[in-house]
């Protein structure tokens, strides 16, 4: 699910689900209560320009938009809003394979920095998945995807690539 959530260093609370009509009380993807009030605001429903299937998505970025603060009057341009937009601008799962999710892999490495070449700046990839629709095609889609990023990462000492939470994205883009 793509959701609109408020961040915190303690809990994700998600607002509102953008991609379906399930409540909290049913939503499996509903975060934990926060009472803490130091919090910052982080959405990824924004996409880049152009259709998703038949569907016209109402954003005009660029396919490497990378995370910004909206402006008040038009959400496509950068502005004042306390909330943090990151756009997912990394591909949808949905209805892929392994094999398809290669292409989306491939334009995913060139957004971090044209082959054989270093990256010259910070960059996010957001992507989604929908928890409620994974079945074993799309769960083997997912982990090809990842796996296209198993030689840069971080994690395994094999480059700068990090895999983050909406929460420690929102931390790192704060202003």
């Amino acid at each position: 699910m793509v959701l609109a959530r408020l961040v915190s260093a303690n809990a994700t609370i998600p607002l509102a689900c953008s991609t379906c009509p399930r409540t909290a009380s049913i939503c499996s993807c509903r975060g934990p209560a926060n009472t803490n009030a130091s919090f910052s605001l982080a959405d990824c429903s924004a996409a880049a320009a152009g259709p998703f299937g038949r569907l016209q998505l109402p954003w005009t970025l660029s396919s490497d938009a990378q995370p910004y603060n909206p402006a008040r009057d038009d959400a496509n341009k950068s502005g004042d809003l306390a909330v943090l937009e990151a756009p997912t601008i990394a591909g949808n799962t949905y209805g892929h394979t392994a094999s398809s999710i290669a292409a989306v892999a491939q334009a995913d490495l060139r957004i971090i920095a044209p082959e054989g070449q270093p990256a010259a700046a910070r960059k996010a990839l957001t992507l989604v998945s929908h928890p409620g629709t994974i079945d074993a095609t799309e769960r083997a889609a997912i982990e090809a995807l990842l796996g296209a990023f198993t030689p840069y990462r971080y994690d395994r000492d094999a480059g700068p690539l990090r895999f983050v939470t909406l929460a420690q994205l929102a931390k790192a883009y704060s202003r």
